[in-house]
């Protein structure tokens, strides 16, 4: 009888011992719930952190595009026309300094193109074709300046256009981003008149 006397008073302590009390629960599942809800706080801004970074740069690499496209077709025209461009696109080759539009002959199809800003795009024209938009409605280009030198057929000089664009994208998540773009063109072959 002492020996199950003895083995009910270790069971009984065996019973007390094993399990929480509901103090301990609660403060174990409060300091789970505050761990989780730090660790979901910085996934949701990682989240948004991702969506506005591949946003950013989906418009950037339209912005990229654009401009990529213009120096391409700069590259293998000629006759450079740098100044204000309105409907019809100019014939003639003239040097400028910080200008707003350019326009010049597509060496491979003859067609005459013209670029130019309006209403923060970039635009594009072709012969007697309408301006259209070449970018995205995300960007918004603020400054838009074209240097051209070296178009007179007598000069000697190759010629050379350069662009240089100042904007932001604005890509419908709160915040917006700077941008200031450069390029430097060089036709690749001198006009010959």
């Amino acid at each position: 009888m002492k020996d199950n006397l003895i083995q009910s008073q270790e069971r009984d302590e065996l019973h007390q011992c094993s399990g929480f009390t509901l103090v301990e629960l609660m403060v174990s599942v409060s300091i789970f719930a505050v761990v989780m809800l730090i660790s979901v706080g910085s996934l949701i801004v990682l989240v948004d952190a991702n969506a506005k970074a591949q946003s950013l740069h989906g418009v950037m690499s339209n912005l990229s595009f654009a401009i990529d496209n213009i120096t391409r077709d700069l590259r293998v025209g000629r006759d450079y026309y740098c100044g204000t461009l309105s409907s019809t696109l100019p014939s003639s080759a003239a040097d400028c300094v910080n200008g707003s539009g350019i326009a010049f002959t597509d060496g491979r199809t003859g067609e005459r193109i013209g670029y130019r800003l309006s209403s923060g795009a970039l635009e594009q024209k072709v012969d007697d074709g309408s301006w259209l938009p070449i970018t995205s409605t995300s960007v918004v280009i603020q400054t838009f300046l074209v240097t051209v030198s070296g178009t007179g057929s007598t000069d000697g000089e190759q010629p050379q256009a350069s662009l240089a664009l100042r904007g932001y994208v604005s890509n419908g998540i709160d915040t917006e981003t700077d941008f200031d773009l450069q390029a430097q063109v060089t036709q690749r072959r001198i006009d010959l008149e």
